[in-house]
């Protein structure tokens, strides 16, 4: 990967010397790579939570007076109008996330589309004022949000040196949220960086 480095010179060399994986650390173990098995005991334990989530698109919609709302109910966790969320788009649109305790009795049991059948007649009772919708798409996440992460939450493991093999994202982080990301990105590139000498004033 050249993403630490997005205006050098040399990106084939880069790409020859290093590797970066930001995947969900148990899905390094399908790929074709020598891993000590001390590291790959602390892999296996990584888990996360899987997640159904539907999207409610709606030809018009009543006005509410929130963006973002959680619920206390046995499917729904969270409802979100990504339209005005994201502020993109003319068509109401809602994002229904699934409790995470559904998600893991029926990530064997249920496809995405019958659960996103069960999500939207519990998003018709707690809004039983919003119309018949335009259109929706359901999905669903294998690995939504990290459970346990990898021991010591270091941030990034080093897998190999010669090239540089990284992984590094939420996995790995003791928290899965968007902040945990960014500062993954900045360990992954400091480590790049000192690995081959390189200072940020390079660039400029």
């Amino acid at each position: 990967s050249c993403l630490a480095f997005p205006r050098c010179k040399s990106k084939q060399w880069y790409q020859r010397r290093v590797r970066v994986f930001t995947i969900p650390a148990p899905q390094l173990l399908e790929i074709d790579m020598d891993i000590p098995n001390e590291e790959r005991d602390k892999i296996s334990g990584i888990t996360f939570t899987p997640r159904f989530t539907l999207m409610i698109v709606y030809e018009e919609a009543p006005p509410f007076d929130w963006t973002v709302k959680y619920h206390d109910n046995s499917i729904v966790r969270c409802t979100v109008w990504d339209n005005i969320k994201r502020g993109v788009g003319t068509e109401p649109t809602l994002l229904v996330h699934c409790q995470a305790l559904y998600a893991v009795k029926n990530i064997d049991i249920k496809t995405k589309e019958e659960a996103g059948e069960e999500l939207l007649a519990a998003v018709q009772e707690i809004y039983p004022e919003l119309p018949k919708p335009i259109k929706v798409i359901p999905h669903f996440w294998r690995y939504g949000q990290v459970y346990k992460p990898y021991p010591g939450t270091p941030g990034f493991i080093e897998l190999g040196s010669e090239p540089l093999i990284l992984a590094g994202g939420d996995s790995f982080f003791e928290t899965s949220n968007l902040q945990s990301c960014a500062r993954g990105a900045e360990l992954l590139e400091g480590r790049i960086r000192k690995r081959f000498g390189v200072p940020v004033e390079s660039e400029k």
